[in-house]
């Protein structure tokens, strides 16, 4: 349990960082702005500037898109993932519940109540 908690030490350091990083951002671009720069992305900024060491920071703009559309497709998989093993367990523990025998939701007999207002009860 303490293995978790570090994680979650860790992850809020890491959550605080990137809200630091999101702010600056922010502000650089807010600057440039107020300067007549361009200032809807970091990359027109940085291809307003005519700066030297522009194509190194582009690659790193490139490589970290490339990490993030990578990350957001394989939690997307991992979502599906989960909803599809959550529904196969619910199936499973409604089968163990019920003995095996998967109970039909509209039918006569065993399972059919009498409790019901004539509103639902076609038959009525």
């Amino acid at each position: 349990m303490a293995r978790f908690e570090q994680f979650g030490v860790i992850e809020e350091e890491l959550t605080r960082e990137l809200q630091f990083v999101l702010l600056s951002r922010q502000q650089l671009l807010q600057k440039a702005e107020q300067h007549g720069l361009p200032s809807q992305t970091m990359k027109d900024l940085l291809s307003g500037l005519d700066v030297a060491e522009a194509d190194l920071v582009f690659q790193r703009i490139d490589d970290a898109e490339q990490r993030s559309k990578k990350l957001r497709h394989e939690s997307w998989v991992q979502w599906i993932v989960s909803q599809r093993s959550y529904q196969h367990y619910s199936q499973i523990l409604e089968l163990i519940a019920n003995a095996g025998q998967k109970v039909p939701t509209y039918s006569r007999g065993q399972n059919e109540s009498n409790t019901g207002g004539a509103i639902f009860d076609a038959s009525a």
